[in-house]
């Protein structure tokens, strides 16, 4: 069946209700989830260190389309609308390193396509060192993939639910939109068409 749903926004909302069954809602889930991310993170790290001496590494669409679907199901676990987490970093990334820019800033809008919201991210990164950069991008995603891992687990160990306190929402909203944006990259850096992946992983759930 063919899924049709236009924004970013709107395809968490159907994840969220069409990954109950797959994903699960008890205990023991709030500590697989993390685990099926990492797993997902190491295929996709392992595909491109097996052709680190390739011009062209290949299509990541699969790969990267898999790992943003435990990303979401994290966001969705604890609430986190992922476009606001990533409107919100970006906010602060343009403020730190572009000075503000108000073109920049005023590409930051809600109820865009995960399509749109990669085009912004490429524009917004565009100028900055390293922002093609494969071999960059992927270590610094997997970097941002332990922090996600540290902020997650601290907070799991004292809480069991997705009620968590709003400090602790806050470190992980900034953990996934970090997450969100390295992996953005990398999908541009790749040419990827990260939205037609990931779609097909949803239209998997129906």
């Amino acid at each position: 069946m063919k899924l049709q749903i236009d924004t970013l926004k709107n395809l968490q909302k159907f994840q969220k209700e069409k990954s109950k069954d797959f994903i699960g809602t008890d205990d023991k889930t709030t500590f697989l989830l993390p685990l099926s991310f990492i797993a997902e993170v190491g295929l996709l790290s392992n595909e491109i260190k097996n052709n680190v001496n390739s011009d062209i590494i290949g299509n990541l669409s699969n790969n990267l389309s898999k790992v943003l679907f435990y990303l979401i199901e994290i966001a969705n676990k604890f609430d986190i609308d992922i476009e606001k987490a990533f409107i919100s970093k970006q906010r602060i990334n343009i403020e730190r390193f572009s000075n503000n820019n108000a073109d920049l800033i005023n590409k930051l809008k809600e109820n865009q396509t995960l399509k749109e919201i990669q085009e912004t991210n490429t524009n917004i990164r565009k100028n900055w060192t390293g922002y093609n950069d494969m071999m960059l991008l992927s270590l610094a995603f997997m970097n941002e993939a332990g922090e996600l891992m540290e902020a997650y687990l601290k907070k799991v160990h004292t809480y069991h639910k997705s009620d968590l306190p709003d400090e602790d929402k806050s470190s992980l909203k900034h953990e996934l939109a970090d997450c969100f944006i390295y992996l953005l990259g990398i999908a541009n850096a790749n040419n990827s068409n990260l939205e037609e992946t990931y779609i097909k992983i949803l239209e998997s759930l129906i």
